[in-house]
């Protein structure tokens, strides 16, 4: 598993939160979980939350919210449809996290 490999969500929310980007570090592999983060289709979104801490970024040319204030964990059994790769949004992501952690 990578970091930032971007995975459908296969649970029962699917509707909601199609995606789930893994944004743990790879030197974890070894733990039953990953932390994650859900995306939501910028259609569906009708929160106002900063754009710093819910970047917007493209999936197979879609726009997606990144809702890194939902972060959360989920079972690595349940990743297992890869869908890409956000990697190109890595600094975005940090700074998401960055953000929601410490307000800067």
């Amino acid at each position: 598993m990578r970091q930032f490999t971007l995975y459908e969500n296969r649970g029962n929310n699917r509707i909601n939160y199609p995606y789930f980007i893994d944004i743990q570090n790879d030197l974890l592999s070894q733990l039953d979980s990953r932390i994650v983060l859900p995306l939501v289709e910028l259609a569906n979104f009708r929160d106002k939350f900063p754009a710093n801490l819910c970047p917007k970024v493209r999936v197979d040319g879609e726009v997606f919210i990144i809702l890194t204030h939902q972060l959360t964990t989920v079972p690595i059994k349940s990743l297992t449809h890869p869908a890409g790769s956000l990697v190109e949004y890595r600094n975005t992501i940090i700074s998401a996290l960055d953000f929601l952690i410490t307000g800067i």
